[in-house]
């Protein structure tokens, strides 16, 4: 191995060179860069401000790095050892659910920079400044997805997307019933939204994936954080 000192060209070019390769050999390393791009352009399309702009930008820059990283464990530890080991496979997992929650955190980041002018395209000037039920559904959503990950690792479930406690899918799918209920005022359509989330919910007891308990815990949580995010709306007259 060359130990002599790199000079600030060569330590400069390795980056670069890092850099390129990742972008080769990594499919998600290209997906987040194309979305990145994407998004950067959007933002000068939707002419936003300088600090949104910053914002965006350090959003895009941290799923990025936080790629290289990944890749950079996940070539560590197959230079290390090419056998199955339970903390090489902790350490790359926990890798990943690193770029996934700065993924997540992008797209909240998206939807609160460009959600909202998305749908100024198609409502009058004076709704402008209201909040529109899609930003309650999505924060609802969003409040339910990461309490099932909290729940699945405090009660350490096996995967956290096939089983444990809670069901996932359950609370989804209630948490949208229950957006449905308060943002249609319809008897007959909020039946139909909780039915559909009731097949959802008996689909997963059926294929043997969550068992009673887990599903019911799951739409309670579903229910309950959608319900809280409409109630706090109308405490607040936003």
């Amino acid at each position: 191995m060359d130990r002599r000192k790199q000079t600030l060209f060569e330590s400069f070019n390795n980056a670069i060179s890092g850099l390129i390769r990742a972008v080769k050999i990594e499919r998600n390393m290209k997906i987040h860069l194309v979305a990145g791009v994407l998004a950067m352009i959007l933002g000068f399309v939707f002419d936003l401000s300088l600090v949104e702009l910053m914002i965006l930008s350090v959003t895009i820059t941290i799923v990025l790095t936080l790629e290289l990283v990944n890749t950079a464990i996940e070539k560590t530890i197959d230079l290390v050892t090419n056998e199955y080991h339970p903390l090489a496979r902790l350490a790359k997992d926990i890798g990943a659910g690193a770029v996934f929650v700065a993924a997540l955190n992008a797209v909240i980041v998206g939807w609160l920079l460009f959600g909202r002018r998305v749908i100024q395209i198609s409502l009058p000037f004076r709704e402008a400044f209201i909040v529109q039920p899609a930003d309650l559904i999505v924060l609802g959503l969003g409040l339910s997805f990461f309490g099932v990950l909290f729940f699945k690792g405090v009660t350490k479930a096996k995967s956290p997307l096939l089983g444990g406690l809670p069901s996932g899918h359950s609370a989804l799918a209630f948490g949208l019933a229950t957006a449905i209920y308060f943002y249609s005022g319809s008897l007959l359509i909020s039946f139909l939204g909780f039915f559909l989330a009731f097949l959802v919910a008996q689909s997963r007891v059926q294929g043997k994936i969550h068992n009673l308990t887990e599903v019911i815990a799951g739409s309670i949580l579903g229910i309950v954080v959608m319900a809280l995010v409409f109630l706090l709306k109308e405490f607040w007259h936003i």
